[in-house]
């Protein structure tokens, strides 16, 4: 299904016939960050599957403990270029705070409008 050379979300959800992919994003910061090149992709994908793109962020300690996690829907919650490149030379997208908490209603909210 995937073409080479792109990056592809994780996996394929599904609720009642409607589908959606979901990509997950574990994180030592509170910034809820991505690479550019897979925010750019991820675009593309939801265009030509015409499905929504879920990025699940999740904050976890130095115990890798969660302390909190947020969803962005591609398309709807729209990042802006990081100030800088991250430590590996990658430039990267940053959303703000007010993604929404990571729940099965927020997902639905998305999934069967």
């Amino acid at each position: 299904m995937w073409e080479g050379g792109k990056d592809k979300p994780d996996l394929i959800i599904s609720y009642k016939g409607k589908e959606a992919l979901l990509d997950w994003k574990g994180k030592h910061s509170n910034r809820w960050i991505m690479n550019e090149r897979a925010y750019q992709s991820y675009l593309d994908w939801k265009d030509k599957m015409n499905m929504p793109i879920f990025i699940a962020f999740f904050l976890l300690d130095e115990k890798e403990n969660l302390n909190d996690n947020r969803v962005a829907v591609i398309g709807t919650h729209t990042p802006k270029p990081s100030s800088k490149k991250e430590w590996d030379k990658n430039r990267t997208v940053e959303f703000e705070d007010s993604l929404p908490v990571f729940t099965k209603a927020e997902l639905l909210k998305y999934l069967v409008a």
